[in-house]
């Protein structure tokens, strides 16, 4: 990936974040009219990170908790730290606590979480959807899952293409041949 395009990637997903954040702050307000700043009630957001010490998150989640500041909103940061199961675990205790009135995922296994996030729905809670696929379909940004309010994703099958025509290029400009090159996207399996 370029710079260029990393930066216009790191800049979208900025902008998404802030949206996702907006969206689960939607229909929580203490009863002010629309477009009221004077918000009293304190909102509470679940972040399901793949993992926090991954630098590849920090901006997303930096993003995410300014917004939430800015909104009179908690944002309560679930770091499952590269394990599928202990995510399911995190958005399990988050729905059942009835804390929260939002909840943002970046998940790790696609479809690990579908039928949580079904549940969530069906108990009112916002879900959004960052970064990664939530569902089988590696191959689109649609929602996958009824009833999100908003799914801000990279789709994989476009990122290999287009990985795969800039090794190409490179190899054509280094006159390699051959040019022999796997590329693997790794979905754990729970």
């Amino acid at each position: 990936m370029t710079r260029h395009s990393s930066l216009a990637r790191s800049a979208v997903i900025s902008v998404a974040i802030l949206a996702a954040a907006s969206l689960g702050l939607v229909g929580c307000s203490s009863g002010t009219p629309s477009g009221s700043s004077s918000n009293t009630k304190q909102l509470q957001i679940a972040y399901l990170s793949f993992a926090v010490a991954n630098s590849y998150d920090a901006p997303m989640l930096a993003a995410a908790q300014a917004e939430a500041a800015d909104n009179n909103a908690t944002l309560t940061v679930f770091d499952a730290n590269n394990d599928p199961q202990a995510q399911f675990t995190q958005l399990q205790n988050a729905i059942q606590s009835g804390k929260y009135q939002g909840i943002i995922t970046q998940p790790i296994l696609g479809t690990g979480l579908i039928s949580l996030v079904k549940q969530a729905i069906a108990k009112k809670i916002k879900v959004v959807n960052i970064d990664q696929i939530l569902g089988a379909n590696l191959s689109t940004d649609k929602p996958q899952v009824k009833g999100l309010s908003a799914n801000v994703t990279c789709v994989p099958t476009t990122i290999g293409r287009q990985l795969g025509e800039q090794v190409v290029a490179a190899c054509a400009a280094k006159n390699l041949d051959p040019c022999n090159v796997v590329y693997l996207y790794d979905i754990k399996a729970s």
